[in-house]
Order: C-alpha cells, then structure tokens, then sequence
C-alpha cells in the first residue's frame, strides 16, 4: 500500500538557542523576561478552602517581564512552555492560573513601559526537573528560551 503524501509543503521551525540563565534577561519583541525563581515542590495552589491539587507536582515558575513598547501588553499562558530534563514540554496549567492569586497570575497586561510580576504553574510529574522556558511576546514571536538551573 502506498502511503506517499503529495502536494504538502512542509516549513522548518526555528531551534531556539538559550539567550539567558535564570536570573539573566531574554528577550521577545518590547517584552524582556528575567526567571527570578522555580519552586517545584508545591502539591496544591490557591489558598483554602480554594485550592488546586496537582497531578504530579506544580513548578511554579516565578518571572519578571519588563514592557519597553509603547502599548500594554499581555502574557497569553498559551504561548509559554517549559521543558522538563527528559526532554518532555509541558505548558501551564491554566486551571492553576484561577486558583493562584490575582497578584501573581499575569491576569492584568504589563502596561507600556512598565514591569510586572507573576508565577506560571506548571503541573509536571513528581520528581521531574525543569530545565528551560521558552516564552513568547505573541503566538507568531520567535520566542526566547531560559535555562533554569
């Protein structure tokens, strides 16, 4: 039996190289992102009696995205993924983005140039290591990738 395709284009994706470290900037359009912290020892987010449990074990990734554009700017969760030390992404977990606090969940645009502060939760398996994020000012953006230590 043939199974031959004809007629399909195929494009190549860009391979993001690392541009920083956690705790060094990288960098997206007008959106520079710094990793400030990891935590990947949390079963639950949200505070009782709301409250989140984890399949495995939440990484909340702790980031500081400073806006040099001229407009506001949001964080689409969406758009972001982390990479685990087996090779495996994994995207935040936008249903741990409703339990956390409003203060630390990016709900709110970085306004034009300003700075914002918040947590991307990631629900990995227990025992998993992070070890980059990739993160995006837009669907179509290139992108820039961080080692996390």
């Amino acid at each position: 039996r043939d199974t031959s395709v004809t007629g399909v284009q195929t494009c190549a994706l860009p391979i993001l190289q690392v541009t920083g470290g956690s705790g060094q900037p990288g960098r997206d359009g007008d959106l520079q992102f710094t990793v400030t912290g990891v935590d990947c020892t949390k079963n639950s987010v949200g505070t009782a009696p709301l409250t989140m449990k984890a399949d495995g074990v939440f990484c909340l990734v702790s980031l500081t995205i400073d806006n040099s554009g001229t407009k506001d700017a949001d964080l689409n969760p969406f758009f972001q993924e982390a990479t685990d030390s087996k090779g495996d992404v994994h995207f935040p977990d936008l249903a741990a983005l409703v339990f956390m606090d409003d203060a630390d969940s990016f709900t709110d645009p970085v306004p034009a140039g300003g700075t914002a502060k918040g947590i991307l939760p990631f629900d990995v398996p227990a025992g998993s290591t992070l070890t980059s994020i990739e993160l995006h000012e837009s669907f179509n953006s290139p992108g820039t990738k961080i080692a996390i230590p």
